[in-house]
């Protein structure tokens, strides 16, 4: 082996290392992280109602469930033979 390949090896070596050290920061604590995500330019931290993100909802409007967007199991499998078979 020459020793450029030697000089690469150890190059990666310690770049891996480094990427390792690195990952290896941060915190499994959410109240902790930065950059938290937002809605309507609310952090999302704590308990926040509909009102507090700006989400409003008519309360005398009728919102679909998520059952009126159900599928049988066997449509599904129409749907999987259909494009396995196309």
């Amino acid at each position: 082996m020459d020793v450029a390949a030697v000089e690469g090896r150890q190059d990666n070596a310690i770049l891996s290392q480094r990427i390792d050290e690195v990952a290896a920061e941060g915190t499994r604590d959410y109240n902790e992280l930065d950059n938290k995500p937002k809605i309507e330019s609310v952090t999302l931290q704590g308990d926040k109602s509909f009102p507090e993100l700006g989400i409003f909802i008519d309360p005398d409007e009728q919102y679909p469930r998520s059952d009126d967007y159900a599928i049988e199991n066997t449509e599904i499998t129409d749907m999987w033979n259909l494009i396995m078979n196309s």
